[in-house]
């Protein structure tokens, strides 16, 4: 949505973790307050993002993706 500013929201299905459980940073997407509140909220974050049109495949690819440019294996 181009909304400013963005939050990191870790995907919530990935490894079958719990919400209260943060997933490892390589499963990060940038998203604007108001969506990243949306998916908490959702519940079913397949669902959310099918909504949108977006396949929950390509959300995960993305973060990947860009993972792969941002991480810092220094840090």
């Amino acid at each position: 949505c181009n909304g400013t500013p963005v939050q990191a929201h870790h995907l919530m299905r990935i490894g079958n973790r719990g919400m209260s459980l943060k997933e490892w940073d390589c499963w990060t997407v940038p998203l604007c307050y108001k969506h990243h509140n949306e998916v908490t909220l959702t519940g079913d974050e397949p669902v959310f993002w099918e909504g949108y049109g977006i396949s929950y495949e390509k959300v995960t690819n993305y973060a990947i993706e860009l993972w792969s440019i941002t991480n810092d294996n220094n840090a």
